[in-house]
């Protein structure tokens, strides 16, 4: 059978066996010891935390990921996990459970706020040489949103007065990441637009139905894979002015939340910005980073005084839903 993560979450295997009455006949396969590891493994690698009680829906949108593997067992699957060094199959099973509904401009008003933060920094920056803006999309999924922060930048006139621009998507899922690099997305991927005709033509070559990404909004723009919660992501990518981390920290345990916040905290310039979702909320959660309002609209700057203490973050539900 599993071996258990060392770190447990207190009572996690009974809690399951008490909370999971919806288990019927369709399940039999994934029992509650078998679901109570792969909560433990995914919290650990990833950070994200499943509820106790959906042992059922968990079986619903994983097994027939058993089927396509030709898996007989949700133990071989668990198993196969572990082995794979390089963790691909770990992001599938995420992409399985963590529901993503990827767009371009996903949220517009956020992208506003961005276009203002940026011409705060090209205030700022006006005469320091290099000119230079880094942006980070962390949880990039199939690159939309990579791409929608290049269009804002590039609609702010950036690349042509010669600023070098940098915008990385991170995503843990290697699939996405290989989709978000080939750039080819359908018409509905635009469905938040109201002027996605005229977005198309100017960055997109099109062939019926599918819009491929031009080079000349695809330069500047890289991916990468990578997991919030390890700081080995980060690598490389050296010091950031925005982080995108839209709709992901409302997923994660308390501890999840820590190492993430800490990990964007290190990457960050002191005078960089991070931007959430609009229903998720970092205020009582955290001192590393305080909110600032622009037009209405809330982002975090970085608390540059406090190194990396700072007080424990809560559960999940405590961000979720919390005005910003």
């Amino acid at each position: 059978m599993y071996q258990k993560e060392n770190k447990r979450r207190g009572g996690a295997s009974d809690t399951i066996m008490r909370n999971d009455d919806t288990m019927t006949g369709r399940d039999q396969g994934l029992t509650a010891e078998e679901y109570c590891c792969f909560r433990e493994l995914i919290e650990r690698q990833t950070g994200v935390l499943l509820m106790d009680d959906k042992r059922l829906t968990f079986h619903m949108k994983v097994s027939h990921r058993l089927a396509l593997l030709g898996i007989g067992t949700y133990q071989e699957y668990y198993d196969a996990i572990m082995s794979d060094q390089e963790g691909r199959e770990l992001g599938v099973l995420l992409s399985h459970l963590i529901d993503r509904d990827s767009c371009f401009f996903s949220d517009r008003k956020q992208f506003n706020l961005f276009s203002s933060v940026l011409k705060q920094i090209t205030a700022v920056r006006r005469d320091t040489q290099p000119q230079s803006i880094k942006v980070l999309s962390a949880a990039t999924g199939t690159g939309e949103e990579a791409y929608s922060i290049n269009a804002v930048i590039h609609g702010n006139g950036l690349p042509s007065a010669g600023w070098d621009v940098t915008v990385t998507g991170m995503d843990f899922d290697e699939s996405a990441i290989e989709r978000a690099a080939e750039g080819r997305y359908s018409r509905d991927s635009f469905r938040d637009m109201n002027d996605r005709e005229s977005f198309i033509g100017a960055y997109f070559d099109t062939d019926g139905q599918t819009c491929t990404v031009k080079e000349l909004l695809r330069k500047h723009v890289g991916f990468r894979v990578g997991r919030l919660v390890d700081i080995w992501s980060f690598a490389g990518l050296g010091t950031q002015d925005v982080i995108f981390c839209r709709n992901v920290l409302s997923h994660m345990s308390g501890d999840g939340i820590q190492r993430a916040i800490r990990n964007m905290y290190r990457v960050l310039s002191d005078t960089g910005c991070l931007i959430i979702g609009t229903s998720e909320s970092l205020i009582r959660l955290t001192n590393f980073f305080v909110p600032e309002y622009i037009d209405n609209m809330v982002l975090y700057r970085k608390n540059p005084g406090i190194g990396l203490e700072h007080d424990a973050l809560p559960d999940r539900d405590s961000l979720r839903g919390m005005a910003g």
